[in-house]
C-alpha cells in the first residue's frame, strides 16, 4: 500500500518540529507544509480535527486520514518507521520519558507565551527545574544496558529527538543551561549529527 504524508504546521519550529525531524530521519518523502498565519489559517482551521496545528495528513490507497496532537503525530511516525524501541517495554520507556519532557516544556511555554504577569517568577521556576531534569535524563543514558549513548535501547528513538529538541529550546532561555551536564550535550550532538537530521537543520532557520 502506498503511503504519503503531509505535515501541516506554522512556519516555525514549535510543536511541529519533532515530527519534522522524525520524518526526515525516517527517510520518507513528505510535504512540509508551512501554514501562512493570518492569511491562511482561518480558512484551514475549521477543517482541522480540533482546530489546532500540527496535523499530519496520511494519504493511502484507501483515502486520506488526519492525525492531530503533536505527541500522537510524533509517536505514529516513530512506530511506523522503527523509532519507538524494539519491544513493548522499550516503547513504554519512550512514552514515559517524552511525558517527562512535556512537563519541562510546559514550564517553558508558560514562561514564553504566558504574558507579562509573573514572567520573572515563571522563568525562575523553569530554571530551577532544569538541573534535576537534565540529571535524570543523564541517568537514563548512563543506565542504558546497550551503552549506545541513547536514552532507550541500542538505536535512535523518538525520545532522543525529543530530548535534543527540548535542550535546544532550553538553550534559548539560557545558552549555557547544560554546561554542567556533559552527557546531555554529547547526546544532543549525537542526534544532531545524524546525516538526515543534520542536512535538514543545515537548511533551516528555526525560530522556536
Amino acid at each position: 500500500m502506498t503511503v504519503k504524508y503531509k505535515l501541516l504546521y506554522f512556519d516555525l519550529a514549535g510543536r511541529g518540529e519533532v515530527s519534522r525531524l522524525l520524518l526526515h530521519q525516517s527517510g520518507v518523502e513528505f510535504e512540509d507544509y508551512r501554514v501562512k498565519g493570518k492569511d491562511e489559517w482561518p480558512s484551514l482551521k475549521k477543517d482541522m480535527p480540533f482546530g489546532q496545528l500540527p496535523v499530519l495528513q496520511v494519504f493511502t490507497d484507501e483515502g486520506t486520514k488526519m492525525l492531530a496532537q503533536s505527541n500522537a503525530i510524533a509517536r505514529f511516525i516513530a512506530r511506523s518507521h522503527g523509532m519507538d524501541g524494539k519491544d513493548t517495554w522499550e516503547s513504554a520507556q519512550c512514552d514515559m520519558l517524552v511525558d517527562v519532557m512535556g512537563d519541562i516544556q510546559d514550564l517553558y511555554i508558560k514562561w514564553k507565551f504566558g504574558g507579562d504577569e509573573g514572567k520573572e517568577e515563571k522563568k525562575a521556576k523553569l530554571l530551577e527545574s532544569v538541573p534535576l531534569f537534565l540529571t535524570r535524563m543523564t541517568k537514563f543514558i548512563e543506565a542504558n544496558p546497550s551503552k549506545s549513548g541513547y536514552l532507550v535501547g541500542s538505536e535512535l528513538t523518538w525520545t532522543d529527538v525529543c530530548l535534543a529538541y527540548t535542550l535546544d529550546i532550553l538553550k534559548g532561555v539560557e545558552p549555557n543551561i547544560a554546561a554542567d551536564h556533559p552527557k546531555i550535550q554529547e547526546h544532543q550532538e549525537k542526534i544532531w549529527s545524524q546525516p538526515r537530521i543534520k542536512a535538514y537543520r543545515t537548511k533551516q532557520e528555526r525560530p522556536t
